[in-house]
């Protein structure tokens, strides 16, 4: 949790020191950001439980900082179908493969197919995106950039 932190630049809030994981009869495995609980697919494999754990608990600490730096985003928002969610379901797949995270858990962590095959002027959607990780000055900087992005591209986003 605390590489995280560092990865996302904020610092570990105290109501997220206890995150309840629920085994669950959903495949889809749901978070819910206010009670910071979300679910796990029974059937799955322990390492592929690992990696949907980690994911979501990304989302926490994200939403976290994404309120930092865009305090006015409502919290319906963070929920399907708003372009704020869609982009925080993006950036699991760039932000969980940083080498400070791949160092804790070795997973190759994808994004929604969804997001990983669509393309923009012929280049894929999430090959943007990692560009502004790649070459940003913060984390704050890599948001900022990339919500720029998917509003711009909100209608081609939402055609998905």
């Amino acid at each position: 949790m605390f590489v995280l932190s560092r990865v996302v630049e904020q610092e570990w809030p105290e109501k997220d020191k206890k995150i309840f994981a629920r085994v669950s009869l959903n495949p889809i495995c749901p978070r819910y950001i206010k009670q910071r609980t979300f679910d796990v697919f029974y059937k799955q494999k322990p390492k592929h439980m690992k990696s949907v754990a980690i994911h979501e608990i990304l989302h926490f600490i994200y939403f976290e900082k994404w309120k930092k730096i865009f305090p006015k985003t409502k919290d319906k928002e963070f929920d399907a179908p708003h372009l704020v969610w869609q982009l925080s379901e993006m950036v699991p797949g760039i932000v969980l493969n940083d080498k400070r995270v791949q160092n804790v858990f070795k997973y190759k962590f994808d994004s929604y197919k969804e997001y990983e095959n669509f393309k923009l002027n012929g280049k894929p959607l999430l090959s943007y995106l990692q560009d502004f990780y790649d070459n940003r000055k913060d984390f704050a900087d890599f948001l900022k950039k990339s919500w720029k992005f998917v509003k711009k591209y909100e209608k081609e986003i939402n055609s998905i």
